[in-house]
């Protein structure tokens, strides 16, 4: 069981850091590491034992990575949204030209 939760914890580090430092390219491999060594427990049938452990050691890593995840979240949420707004702004600017945008009445 010990061997289960130094790997647990292991992969969750590397979850950490992973996120820190924005590498973001191996986060499906480290959560798919952590969710085979969930499933190998419960076919030990030790799920229990694991998340009595869990709780006590290991369940302030995993709202550390929640708390990465929802920032880097709205990080790109903020990144999209003023991407869109530039877009607008360019298709506005470029319709004008084509209309031949005209603010005098009267030709001088």
């Amino acid at each position: 069981m010990e061997n289960y939760i130094d790997l647990y914890k292991q992969v969750s580090n590397e979850i950490l850091e992973a996120l820190k430092y924005d590498e973001l390219e191996n986060l499906d491999e480290y959560f798919e590491k952590r969710e085979s060594i969930i499933n190998e427990l419960e076919l030990n049938e030790s799920i229990n034992e694991f998340r009595k452990i869990y709780k006590e050691k290991l369940y302030y890593i995993d709202k550390e990575i929640k708390v990465l995840v929802e920032e880097k979240i709205l990080d790109v949420k903020k990144e999209i949204a003023e991407y869109k707004r530039s877009q607008n702004g360019n298709f506005t600017y470029v319709n004008m030209n084509k209309t031949n945008f005209n603010i005098f009445s009267k030709k001088v």
